[in-house]
């Protein structure tokens, strides 16, 4: 197997009964907090400006939308976490993860929040989802993390996106094969450089990778495919 098969097959075998109550609770804090940073951010220039992109970009369906946390605008859900996901790090207070060098949970709660609110996802599906993403990112950045940050890669994006995929694709119940492109998809719009860090983009870099994930899992919902060896492959990530 391939190593996004193999984190793919993971993702969709995880089940809410597999969560300790030590593992719940530490979803919660790691909620609580992404979201409170996100509502201090939220009078930031470049949470101001992400927002006013997303009412000009696209108007939500009725039955498909999600909230912005700053004032319950109602945006389409990848609009929804793309700018929930600046707000959440323009001030830079958000948890870290020393093996992803970044911030996990504002590249995994917002696509989430945002998904599960226009599915109406359970409570306990969106920490699962939640705790297979986290693994992602800490499986993969265990391997190559150090290097990459060293390289001028924005992990808390380049990595986020792809866990942002499958944790949605988990919150979506997609099979093992949907997932693996969703991954693949991730992949494909992997992006965030480290000289960005002091202007808006940093900030961005952030929304984007869970607007990116978001569309990853939504695409292969659809029947989008995407190479299973994306990830170690000759000419892979």
């Amino acid at each position: 197997m391939k190593a996004a098969q193999k984190l793919a097959r993971f993702v969709s075998e995880l089940k809410t009964d597999d969560l300790s109550p030590e593992v719940l609770q530490a979803c919660s804090r790691a909620l609580l907090d992404t979201y409170a940073v996100a509502i201090a951010g939220r009078n930031e220039q470049a949470s101001h400006l992400a927002l006013a992109y997303a009412k000009r970009s696209a108007a939500p369906l009725p039955d498909f939308a999600a909230r912005y946390w700053g004032n319950d605008e109602t945006l389409t859900p990848e609009l929804a976490a793309l700018c929930n996901g600046v707000a959440g790090h323009v001030l830079d207070y958000d948890d870290v993860t020393s093996p992803m060098r970044g911030h996990p949970s504002i590249a995994l709660f917002p696509a989430l929040i945002a998904l599960a609110e226009a599915t109406d996802a359970s409570g306990a599906d969106l920490a699962c989802a939640y705790v297979a993403g986290f693994e992602v990112i800490c499986k993969l950045t265990k391997v190559f993390g150090v290097q990459h940050y060293a390289r001028g890669w924005h992990s808390t994006s380049t990595v986020g996106t792809i866990a942002a995929a499958a944790a949605c694709a988990r919150l979506l119940e997609l099979n093992a094969s949907q997932t693996t492109h969703a991954i693949g998809l991730g992949v494909s719009q992997a992006a965030g450089c480290r000289v960005q860090f002091g202007t808006h983009a940093k900030s961005f870099q952030a929304g984007l990778s869970n607007a990116s994930g978001l569309r990853a899992a939504l695409l292969a919902r659809e029947g989008f495919e995407a190479a299973a060896g994306v990830l170690e492959d000759t000419f892979g990530y």
